[in-house]
């Protein structure tokens, strides 16, 4: 298995883990392997920017771009989200609106639900 693939299996694992537990912070030993990997793998980054982009569930996502940070992650989901809003879709719309938050220094996330992984570690 590939990074990009090792990447989407974690997300599909950090998915059923939330569903399994109702608790998003379940998430977050599936996001720090992806992390690693990622950080592990930088001449991967344009692949890895696809991948994350095409994942549907919001909190694995979310929880690598918070940590991530990268411009160009940022501007293919802004990208996301302006299609999504020039077709009127309002759940896509709605899907990625938090994903972008993600990349505020101050996403309320970070220290509501994964405060875990953000108060404790660098990634």
């Amino acid at each position: 298995m590939d990074a990009i693939e090792k990447i989407q299996e974690l997300a599909r694992d950090a998915d059923i883990a939330i569903t399994e537990s109702a608790n998003v912070a379940t998430a977050i030993p599936f996001c720090i392997e992806a992390l690693t990997i990622i950080n592990g793998h930088p001449h991967l980054r344009t692949q890895f920017v696809g991948a994350l982009t095409q994942i549907n569930y919001p909190e694995f996502p979310s929880i690598c771009i918070h940590a991530l940070r990268w411009p160009e992650l940022k501007v293919a989901f802004e990208e996301k989200y302006s299609k999504a809003v020039s077709m009127n879709d309002w759940r896509g719309e709605s899907a990625i609106r938090p994903i972008l938050e993600a990349f505020d220094d101050d996403w309320s996330d970070a220290k509501d639900f994964y405060c875990e992984l953000f108060s404790k570690t660098t990634l």
